[in-house]
């Protein structure tokens, strides 16, 4: 991998999300029944040798 960044997704400026430190939010997980932290990353796949 190579050119990774944060991405900021819509999907975090919500209710259910919660920023806790820069890039880093709290939502609830109703599969595992707890709380969770989440980011999102970009990045550009290389090649395999």
């Amino acid at each position: 991998m190579k050119n990774i960044q944060i991405y900021k997704a819509e999907k975090y400026s919500n209710d259910d999300y919660v920023e806790v430190k820069a890039n880093i939010y709290k939502t609830f997980d109703s599969f595992m029944n707890a709380e969770s932290y989440v980011t999102s990353l970009s990045f550009e796949q290389e090649p395999e040798f």
